[in-house]
């Protein structure tokens, strides 16, 4: 992860003009090792898709749960989630979706925590949801980790290293609030989703 990092960064410090961007990149692809890594466009793409995935989920998870946070702005945040994000747009998303899973953890922690039927209904979607999202952005995790630079936009590389630098404190994240909810689950005789078992084996990497 250092080694990427230091070469992305290497790229944003560049002064090179834009012609002479090429000859970085096959550099950079030289330095992080050959074969199969991921394009700055595909670890975007499967941010955004992993991240709108989480969301969703987890605001069922809060609806389950009567949790009340600033939906508009949250909402606006994800909304700006597009293949031409910038890494401002990308730190607000993650903004968001860690408060939203402190407030989770927080309340499914609670003992006392009774769900009605609906809330039970909501609460059973979105862990199934909030499982494939995990998927997804474990998938992403994996891409990072043999990134390979393949555009010579600046501004896509800006958003590609802030979608990398919070990758391990996003799958730390995800990791305790799957922790919070499964356990939640066992306790309340909810079943947990038919992919609990790959999401866990696939958190313990991490």
């Amino acid at each position: 992860m250092k080694k990427i990092l230091f070469v992305i960064f290497g790229l944003l410090a560049s002064n090179f003009a834009h012609a002479q961007f090429g000859g970085l990149l096959s550099a950079a692809s030289s330095a992080v090792g050959g074969g199969g890594g991921a394009s700055l466009e595909q670890i975007t793409g499967s941010y955004i898709v992993g991240s709108k995935q989480i969301y969703s989920a987890q605001d069922k998870l809060m609806k389950a749960a009567n949790i009340k946070l600033d939906k508009d702005v949250n909402t606006a945040a994800i909304a700006s989630l597009t293949p031409s994000a910038t890494s401002e747009q990308v730190e607000a998303t993650n903004s968001v979706i860690t408060a939203q899973a402190t407030a989770i953890q927080n309340a499914y922690a609670n003992q006392n925590l009774k769900l009605d039927a609906n809330g039970k209904k909501l609460f059973m979607s979105g862990f199934a949801d909030f499982a494939v999202g995990v998927l997804a952005y474990g998938k992403l995790a994996l891409s990072v980790k043999g990134f390979r630079p393949g555009v010579s936009d600046v501004a896509a590389a800006g958003t590609a290293l802030a979608i990398a630098k919070n990758v391990p404190d996003d799958m730390g994240n995800l990791k305790s609030t799957f922790t919070s909810i499964y356990s939640y689950a066992k306790t309340n005789n909810i079943s947990p989703p038919s992919d609990s078992a790959e999401v866990t084996k696939m958190l313990g990497d991490f």
